[in-house]
């Protein structure tokens, strides 16, 4: 995919990256990485976390940065759920049927949360 780009997507592409990885450091979760149960506290603010390393993330780029505040806020609001959905669906271990995958490299320090399925 990368040959059919130039250099300035390239680039660009990379520069998102690195601005993502950036709020992962920047805005860390506050609850322990544990194996097992959560309280829903601890889940509550790990969705918290999302959101707001979300908000971060996108105030970093210089095309948000530019709009009216309002409009950002406009745009945060309609596009945090989709965010999270994706976030999940692109992070979930199928394997142990929890989040997120321990294999993604970004989030291989995320605490995690077990999906119970209770019959």
């Amino acid at each position: 995919m990368l040959e059919y780009m130039t250099k300035g997507e390239r680039d660009e592409i990379e520069t998102i990256v690195i601005k993502y990885q950036q709020a992962f450091k920047d805005i860390p979760y506050k609850v322990p990485n544990k194996d097992g149960p959560r309280d829903s506290v601890e889940i509550v603010s790990m969705f918290t976390t999302i959101i707001r390393r979300f908000a971060h993330y996108m105030k970093q780029l210089d095309d948000f940065k530019s709009l009216s505040s309002t409009d950002q806020l406009k745009l945060l609001r309609a596009s945090v759920l989709e965010m999270c959905m994706l976030r999940s669906a692109l992070s979930f271990d199928l394997k142990n049927n929890r989040w997120p995958d321990p294999n993604n490299e970004l989030m291989k320090n995320c605490p995690q949360l077990r999906v119970s399925i209770n019959a």
